[in-house]
């Protein structure tokens, strides 16, 4: 079930973030939906994708998303890389952008910048993931996991975690 969402507008008005910007729940079998050129502002949980294979997020604009631990500005989860996931130049910033990318229950996957063979999940240093202000990387029980030439120092501002890890191995 090939499924495409380009540029669509889902900039929420407002101070505080409120819900989700786009949450896909598949099944195993679902595939092949891409994300792309999407302005997903001021929602708690920018992009979640749960299940499936076969995923595109490209260019998407995360600004104010990311609001806790749970509902990081993106989110994927329960899925093998092997199975298909391109994502790249998405990016992260502003107002209440607390928690950038969180991956739960993933294997196989190499996060890297646009130099990073075979990269999976591309984050550029001026796409904004390293101005999380709590923690820009977050792995839950991920297997095989590579992460590669990804820029998160910063010089003031910030003061979280760049990387958290809890469960999974190598």
């Amino acid at each position: 079930s090939d499924v495409t969402m380009e540029a669509v507008e889902l900039n929420r008005s407002g101070g505080t973030p409120f819900g989700e910007g786009i949450w896909v729940d598949n099944g195993l079998n679902d595939q092949n939906m891409t994300i792309k050129n999407c302005n997903i502002g001021a929602r708690r949980t920018g992009i979640n994708i749960t299940g499936g294979r076969g995923y595109t997020l490209l260019g998407n604009d995360l600004t104010g998303c990311g609001m806790a631990a749970a509902e990081p500005a993106l989110y994927i989860e329960d899925l093998s890389a092997a199975t298909g996931l391109s994502v790249s130049g998405n990016t992260f910033a502003g107002p209440n952008f607390n928690y950038g990318l969180r991956l739960d229950d993933l294997t196989g996957v190499i996060i890297g910048d646009n130099t990073v063979p075979g990269v999976h999940i591309e984050l550029l240093p001026l796409g904004g993931i390293r101005e999380a202000v709590q923690r820009s990387i977050h792995l839950e029980n991920c297997q095989q996991v590579e992460i590669e030439l990804v820029q998160l120092s910063l010089t003031g501002g910030p003061t979280g975690t760049g990387v958290y890890i809890n469960g999974g191995s190598n």
